[in-house]
């Protein structure tokens, strides 16, 4: 019998392989999305081209309007002038600050400003921001990391304000996500931005020796053409010339934003960081935490390319720590104090019982884990790598958890066999009666939650 090398969905080789290839066809997409919703139907007109990034300006600028912050920001006037730049339309608000499309006189060369709200917390904010990017920019920068220009003093309406200008770039993820006609990514455009980010998160923890903690589908932004930043600035449109729903496109990206960036060597800390959809279990309930709190962020923004849900929602910063925590484990597993040992915070003990094991309790609405989600999005053995990778980039255990180095050398990155011959054969067979029998290996990283065995937890349950 001819055996024709095994494939992944994207059509590439999954190293040597003597499996028949089966016509296995990716199942539905899950359609329960997180964030604004009714997402719009750009996508559904035949009169709209598909090859090109439309978002839904005025879909897009209306859920912004919405903000409960929106008044706290300084109110500027499109076509005024600061210094040498014209400020030539709003593009984003933030929690911290607004963005705005700029034009410099003496270049006519397009740049993004960022101007901090009023009030001397956003001011030192913002000071403390530009010394990271001074010191990013002090490495050599990053193709994959927002370039950072100047710095300046504006004096908006009597008050000081210390601008960031920066390279213009297109859309952020997020706005991919809820106001594009591109919302479905291949596999292989996830990957190809997993690696982007990857690389620019491994250039901060060990190039650069800081921690972005703030990782998100709204710090990362798509690179496009001068051609489109131009038609942006005068045009109520926004369209770009990228497809991200082809799998032959460059998808190329950069990761912005570095207003929450601690060093690697600072001192453990009480305060929470990152946003709590994205925020990483040591994040919640340890004083002490590393750069590996990115790569908890990262997996979260992967899975969220795929599947468009966020991993871990909450509705915002109020909701309790126990709150995040039964989320998390109800996707992901049960959750141990003892890997904690030591630097618990205090407001966190009473979350888990006599056991060290976290008090989980039942939600109204049923939770899928992890491994079943991905499952719905793909075939094998897509979908064996792929879980096995956010497995690793999740373990619960920051010390067992990849490095942005590490997780560039996973398999579902690099293209390489998952697993070595030898275990090939009896982890395609555990596959094929899955709903009774796991394989010997849950995952390369072995022991992602309390620390020991977990094959008959429910993050592994099937």
């Amino acid at each position: 019998m001819n055996r024709a090398p095994k494939r992944r969905a994207d059509g590439s080789p999954l190293g040597d392989s003597t499996a028949e290839d089966s016509a296995v066809q990716p199942p539905p997409k899950m359609a329960n999305l997180s964030g604004p919703s009714n997402t719009a139907n750009l996508g559904q007109s035949s009169s709209i081209d598909h090859s090109r990034l439309i978002i839904d300006a005025e879909r897009e600028s209306s859920f912004a309007e919405k903000r409960p912050d929106v008044k706290e920001h300084v109110s500027i006037q499109i076509g005024a002038i600061f210094n040498e730049y014209t400020i030539m339309k709003l593009l984003g608000r933030g929690h911290f600050s607004a963005v705005y499309l700029t034009q410099k006189a003496a270049t006519n060369q397009y740049n993004a400003v960022k101007i901090p709200k009023p009030g001397e917390q956003f001011k030192k904010a913002c000071e403390e921001e530009i010394k990271f990017l001074n010191a990013i920019q002090k490495a050599g920068g990053h193709q994959n990391i927002v370039q950072f220009f100047d710095s300046c003093k504006w004096i908006i309406n009597g008050i000081d304000h210390f601008c960031i200008i920066s390279e213009a770039m297109g859309p952020n993820l997020e706005s991919i996500f809820y106001f594009s006609n591109q919302k479905i990514i291949p596999l292989k455009n996830v990957r190809k931005m997993a690696t982007q980010l990857l690389n620019a998160l491994s250039f901060l923890h060990d190039d650069v020796g800081i921690i972005h903690a703030d990782v998100k589908p709204e710090n990362i932004m798509i690179v496009v053409g001068k051609e489109d930043i131009e038609a942006t600035a005068n045009k109520d449109t926004k369209s770009f010339a990228v497809d991200l729903c082809n799998p032959d496109s460059a998808c190329n990206i950069k990761l912005g934003d570095f207003g929450n960036c601690i060093n690697s060597d600072r001192r453990p800390s009480l305060k929470y960081i990152q946003t709590c959809q994205y925020r990483a279990l040591e994040s919640f309930i340890s004083s002490e935490y590393d750069s590996k709190i990115d790569i908890w962020s990262f997996a979260c923004v992967v899975y969220k390319l795929l599947t468009r849900c966020v991993l871990s929602p909450c509705r915002n910063d109020l909701d309790d720590c126990g709150t995040h925590l039964n989320r998390i484990s109800e996707k992901l597993g049960r959750i141990s104090n003892q890997l904690f040992h030591g630097s618990l915070k205090p407001n966190c003990a009473h979350y888990f019982g006599p056991d060290g094991i976290f008090k989980a309790s039942k939600t109204v609405k049923q939770t899928s884990t992890l491994k079943q989600d991905i499952r719905r999005m793909l075939p094998e053995p897509d979908a064996t790598e792929f879980y096995d990778f956010l497995r690793c980039c999740l373990h619960f255990n920051p010390r067992k958890r990849l490095s942005a180095k590490e997780a560039l050398q996973h398999p579902f990155i690099n293209m390489a066999p998952l697993y070595p011959k030898a275990d090939e054969e009896d982890h395609e067979s555990g596959e094929k009666d899955k709903d009774n029998t796991e394989s010997k290996k849950e995952t390369t990283c072995e022991d992602t939650t309390t620390g020991s065995s977990t094959a008959g937890t429910s993050a592994t349950s099937t």
